[in-house]
């Protein structure tokens, strides 16, 4: 499972967070999960859902483990693989029950204090599922969501085949997501937009070979579109933005979203 390195105080929040997010899971729905308590899985995607609601205006988990079980079918992985891949997809946002939300939707730059509170989630996602027995494979690739091929990333520092290939699909359809959704207050990038900030990002923050097949797949219309089942909202129109989108300290940065 993956090592916490957060302050005691850090942890202490985030226990927190999860008590107060499990609690109002249980005051909204009940009944739904009378008798389920000992199902961590079921307990983790009502807060994936919680926190979907405050944070993924466009794209929830579900939507993101869908374009995730696409690109590893093309990329030929077995069954096995891609049905991990799209839980972890599911729940790779559960880490953000931690940063504040006036933080996450902050659009312009972060002080330092913030920018660790952002850095924390995907280890704190990852810490959550490894409490689930089972979900060890789940936590590492959360774990690793925000790892750059080209190294560089968090939190880690790992770079090409070290970070896992769920991970690094994952990392591509959460862009996608975040710059289609607009999310971090920012306004969503057009089609062409968004295309151009993946192959701007390949080989250095993303996969080059996930960027193509996702690219493919979504010139296809196989991923990136609405689906019943992604339970997707209204944004408005989508339109183009001079911003740079690509992940780092000194932009406005995908890794928050």
């Amino acid at each position: 499972a993956p090592a916490s390195s957060t302050e005691p105080a850090a942890a202490g929040a985030a226990a927190s967070a999860v008590a107060t997010v499990v609690a109002a899971v249980l005051a909204a729905e009940p009944q739904e999960l009378a008798g389920r308590l000992p199902d961590g899985i079921e307990c983790l995607r009502r807060i994936a859902e919680q926190v979907d609601a405050c944070h993924a205006p466009r794209a929830d988990g579900r939507a993101v483990g869908r374009w995730l079980t696409e690109v590893l079918t093309v990329l030929g992985h077995a069954a096995v693989t891609r049905h991990r891949a799209r839980l972890a997809g599911r729940l790779h946002n559960v880490g953000k029950i931690l940063p504040p939300p006036q933080v996450l939707a902050r659009p312009g730059p972060l002080d330092a204090e913030e920018w660790r509170l952002i850095r924390m989630h995907p280890l704190m996602g990852a810490n959550l599922l490894a409490q689930v027995p089972g979900l060890q494979i789940e936590a590492e690739i959360i774990a690793q969501q925000r790892e750059w091929f080209g190294g560089g990333g968090y939190p880690s520092g790992i770079a090409g085949s070290g970070i896992r290939i769920e991970a690094r699909a994952l990392a591509v359809c959460t862009a996608w997501a975040a710059m289609r959704g607009g999310r971090g207050g920012r306004d969503p990038l057009s089609g062409p937009a968004a295309r151009e900030q993946l192959r701007v990002g390949r080989a250095t923050q993303f996969d080059p070979v996930v960027v193509d097949v996702f690219l493919a797949l979504e010139s296809d219309r196989r991923v990136g579109l609405p689906h019943p089942g992604d339970r997707l909202t209204t944004t408005p129109a989508a339109r183009a933005t001079d911003r740079p989108v690509l992940d780092s300290p000194d932009r406005t940065p995908l890794s928050r979203l």
